[in-house]
């Protein structure tokens, strides 16, 4: 795995509680675009916590956004998020209570 993509994950894990944390490098779907040959990433993320309770989706997005600020300046060029709390990733799943 690419020591960027560990970090980010890493980053997102010691900012935000969550049951589960994913990011995967979805690069490869980007070949031929200027952004991938100049190296830059594109990543899928998906988090489950309950600190997005009482959060609406576009205030969600924006946490992650603050928290990796630094590498959207960077070589971070493109995020995919899925997020969620965890009652929600239940409904998902269609997980009966």
């Amino acid at each position: 795995m690419d020591n960027r993509i560990i970090f980010i994950k890493d980053r997102l894990e010691k900012e935000i509680k969550a049951d589960s944390v994913e990011v995967e490098d979805q690069g490869h779907l980007h070949k031929g675009h200027k952004a991938h040959d100049e190296g830059k990433m594109h990543i899928w993320v998906e988090i489950v916590s309950n600190e997005f309770l009482n959060m609406s989706p576009i205030q969600r997005h924006q946490l992650v956004y603050s928290i990796l600020s630094e590498e959207l300046k960077g070589d971070l060029h493109a995020i995919s998020l899925s997020l969620m709390t965890s009652e929600e990733q239940s409904e998902l799943n269609g997980d009966s209570k």
